[in-house]
This record gives C-alpha cells, structure tokens and sequence, in this order.
C-alpha cells in the first residue's frame, strides 16, 4: 500500500509538467511519462502482494471491475464510429489514447489488492490530502500573483497549480 501512496504525487501531477518520453507509432505517438512509471510500479507491487496473499479481493469486487471493463469496452466500441459514419479519423491517435485510459485502469484492480484493510488505506488517504493541500496551496499563491505558472503571472485569474487546469478545478 505505500507503493501506491508513493504514486499519488506522480499520478496527480499533470502531464504538462513531468518529463516524457516519445516513440512514434503511425502518424501519432506514444508518451511515457513518470506517472506511467508509477503505475508499473504499483502494479508490480499488486502482483507481488497477490502472489503472497491471495487474489480473493478481486473476486468480491466482481462488480465494480465489471463496470471498469465496460468502460474500457465503450472507449474501444468508439473507435468505430467515426469510420461507420464515413468521417475522416486518425484512427492510431485515439487508439493510443484508449490504451493509455486502459493503463490507467489497472490502478483500480492494483488498488483493491493493495488496500486490503483500513490499516492499508491509511497512508494512501494521507497521501491524497497532502497532495490535494499541496495543489491547493501552490494554486492560490499562483492565483494571489506571489509565484508564476508556465504562462507567467496571473494575478486573479484561474490557475491551474501543478494537476492542471481543468483537473484543478
């Protein structure tokens, strides 16, 4: 569970501000950055944790990873469309943006393996607080003009602190 609490900086922070790496693919590309470290991480530490402890949590959370694959199942339906209606559709761009949303999805699997009990979920929640007091706070020293984002200062204007804009919000 402190592998996952250890992810939740790299995991909240937004992709504007971590480095990445680049590969081609077709006419788009494919990005790694530290969050998608994190999440190998916290995966290697749900299958070592699995491994040791037993894979019951996933069968009692049935539901709810059912829920997760069916949103992975639209992402990917989705793709289609475009190309039923006979519209123009850069097809490996939105294909690489499904993968990374089903990436992602792993946290929830690796989540319900690595938080097992309150005891588990403790370091984790504190985690999430401090990064959300942390967001906070650079936020509005960003918003009262005392430090600059990438666009420099704003004073009184939405920031968007180190999650993002639209996360921020």
């Amino acid at each position: 569970a402190l592998v996952l609490a250890a992810a939740v900086p790299l995991l909240f922070l937004h992709a504007t501000y971590q480095p990445a790496v680049s590969v081609g693919v077709a006419s788009t590309s494919i990005d790694a950055t530290l969050a998608d470290a994190a999440i190998a991480c916290v995966l290697v530490a749900a299958a070592l944790r699995g491994r040791r402890e037993g894979w019951q949590p996933l069968r009692q959370a049935r539901l709810v990873l059912g829920f997760a694959a069916a949103t992975l199942l639209v992402g990917a339906l989705s793709l289609a469309t475009p190309s039923l209606l006979g519209e123009e559709y850069a097809l490996a761009r939105h294909v690489i943006s499904v993968a990374k949303f089903g990436w992602y999805l792993t946290l929830l699997p690796a989540t319900i393996l690595l938080v097992r009990s309150v005891s588990d979920a403790v370091p984790l929640l504190r985690a999430v607080v401090a990064w959300s007091v942390a967001a906070t706070g650079w936020g509005l020293l960003q918003f009262l003009g005392v430090v600059s984002e990438f666009e420099g200062k704003r004073p009184g204007q939405r920031e968007p602190s180190f999650v993002g804009i639209h996360d921020f919000a």
